[in-house]
């Protein structure tokens, strides 16, 4: 009887502990309009959240900064956390960058911050915009890249 006790407290453990786990997840993408310098680019994020608290949220993100090779061109992941009060949030991240225009390639540090707003626009649907400012690093070059984001997120 112990036996089939413990396996019973194990799996409901289990059970809750992944429900806990897929709660508060949003995960989404958008485009983003950068301004670097004098040009500007049009690029892509990828972004997933999850709530840690009522006010508080790890991110992770990956973007690519531009696709026309008008200017500095990179890509980033990034892993960082906001912090909410009601629609909007403030947010700041680090990770590394990727830059082909680099000669070799190069990788280095990235950082970014900004403001962002979300709304619901159906039970499991929210669209996103934010406006920050990156900062990436290539060796002894040292890059800051403005943007204004919009997106749409799935939540559960």
């Amino acid at each position: 009887m112990k036996k089939v006790l413990f396996i019973a407290v194990l799996i409901f453990t289990a059970l809750c502990a992944r429900a806990q786990l897929f709660d508060g997840i949003e995960v989404g993408g958008g485009v983003h309009y950068a301004q670097q310098d004098d040009s500007g680019n049009v690029g892509l994020d990828i972004i997933a959240t999850k709530s840690v608290a009522e006010w508080a949220r790890l991110r992770m993100v990956a973007a690519v900064n531009g696709f026309v090779p008008n200017f500095d061109r990179y890509g980033v992941a990034m892993c960082g956390a906001s912090v909410e009060a009601g629609t909007v949030y403030a947010f700041a991240d680090f990770g590394l960058s990727w830059n082909p225009s680099a000669k070799p390639p190069a990788v280095g540090m990235a950082f970014d911050g900004g403001v962002g707003i979300k709304v619901s626009v159906a039970k499991s649907v929210k669209v996103y915009s934010e406006l920050g400012i990156d900062r990436v690093g290539h060796g002894d070059r040292w890059r800051s890249t403005a943007a204004v984001k919009a997106g749409v997120l799935w939540c559960r």
